[in-house]
């Protein structure tokens, strides 16, 4: 490990209720959903805080605050987090800004139903490193048009140059494209705009402001990556680290 690099923090966005995973998600909030053994965010918190050797947590809550308390008491104190409690949701935009106010350093934000593969998380690593952590960066990776959430279109730099959302299943293509993977980092978090409008998810936000600014860069990744939002998914994650 490179003890020269800088501190990293990370955002794990934990705020939603994961209504598509109900009645799962009733009792008990996704991020906190067992995945052989393991809870999602509690994998993501161990597989990150091998990789980098300092690193700080921070997760935003709202549903069943309880049950992370429960989470806090039983994970390692290396890798413990900061809550940030939501009485209402802010939205992923406002919690970031929220983050930015009391860190000096960048910012990796993860949703945190994500089952990424070691090599995943390596390969982050790397690309922060290769980038001197300098550079606004979405990580995407590859999907059927059909399938898709988003789409991100970037020139042959890397640069990107529009982010479309899509509505799955309202497009009949198999056509591969570039999606966003639900993670993205940001070098400079104070950059943006100390607003109180700053509201509702990143990417209707930050990403656009940082398109607009022509400042976003992408990096594909074609190592494993699940993002547990159907039992479906739920199985698939189990069945892989099984």
């Amino acid at each position: 490990m490179d003890r020269n690099l800088p501190r990293l923090h990370i955002l794990l966005l934990a705020a939603g209720k994961g209504t598509r995973l109900s009645p799962i998600t009733d009792y008990i909030p996704k991020p906190l959903i067992d995945v052989q053994g393991q809870t999602m965010i509690g994998r993501l918190c161990d597989q990150f805080s091998r990789v980098f050797d300092d690193v700080e947590f921070w997760v935003n809550i709202s549903f069943f605050a309880d049950k992370f308390l429960d989470f806090h008491l039983r994970i390692p104190k290396i890798i413990q987090p900061n809550f940030i409690w939501e009485p209402t949701q802010l939205g992923g935009a406002s919690t970031l800004q929220f983050v930015s106010k009391k860190i000096n350093g960048p910012i990796l934000v993860l949703h945190s139903d994500l089952v990424l593969s070691q090599q995943y998380v390596l390969t982050i690593r790397e690309d922060l490193i290769n980038t001197n952590f300098r550079k606004n960066l979405i990580f995407c990776h590859s999907r059927a048009r059909s399938i898709a959430r988003s789409n991100v279109w970037f020139d042959r730099n890397g640069l990107v140059t529009s982010f479309q959302e899509l509505e799955v299943g309202h497009v009949d293509e198999e056509t591969e494209v570039f999606v966003n993977s639900g993670i993205y980092f940001f070098p400079f978090p104070k950059i943006f705009p100390d607003t109180r409008t700053m509201e509702g998810d990143i990417v209707r936000n930050q990403i656009q402001i940082l398109i607009q600014q022509k400042s976003l860069y992408t990096r594909l990744i074609n190592d494993k990556r699940i993002s547990v939002d159907s039992v479906s998914s739920l199985i698939e994650a189990r069945r892989y680290l099984s």
